[in-house]
């Protein structure tokens, strides 16, 4: 009987690696690892940053896209259309309009990136002969949104255009048509 118990203990007494010696186990807890940690970062960003396509207050600039539209519509009906060309450091702005139509001796040009709006820029160019001109510093690359109108905000001008790549813009009072 001695022989069956040794013969079943040699069967038994088989040496087994310890659990920190297997793969598996530090698979497993790496992937726990990433996901805590990515999950922390994910945290971190949405604490920290701030999304600028959030508006807190949408219900009055609902009611600005009203006005935006009057504008829109008053330029419409002054006929107004008008071209704008880039230079190295210059902008450069032609209106053509109804006969009779009152154009200002100033005109504020806004650039309006769509979704980063701390790289908006606001513009005032003075009438020099038939064109109003300014000083122009070059817009970082990408999509941007284009508005020309009076100083007393009367009349609106808008356009889509790609920056570096357009060095002239066209301008209407008519909702812009991408330039996708």
């Amino acid at each position: 009987m001695s022989a069956d118990k040794e013969a079943m203990n040699s069967r038994t007494a088989v040496a087994y690696p310890a659990w920190y010696r297997h793969p598996w186990p530090w698979i497993f807890i790496g992937m726990l690892t990433t996901t805590v940690i990515a999950g922390g970062v994910t945290l971190w960003l949405a604490v920290s940053t701030s999304d600028g396509l959030v508006a807190d207050d949408y219900y009055k600039q609902g009611l600005g896209i009203n006005k935006q539209l009057a504008r829109s519509e008053r330029a419409s009906a002054l006929d107004l259309n008008g071209m704008m060309r880039f230079s190295a450091s210059e902008i450069a702005v032609s209106l053509t309009g109804r006969a009779g139509a009152q154009l200002p001796g100033r005109l504020r040009v806004v650039f309006s990136h769509p979704t980063r709006a701390g790289l908006d820029r606001a513009l005032l160019l003075e009438r020099d002969g038939p064109d109003w001109r300014g000083r122009f510093e070059p817009l970082p690359p990408g999509r941007w949104t284009v508005s020309i109108e009076d100083e007393q905000a009367t009349w609106r001008l808008d356009a889509a255009a790609h920056f570096p790549e357009d060095r002239e813009i066209r301008l209407s009072a008519a909702p812009f048509q991408s330039v996708d």
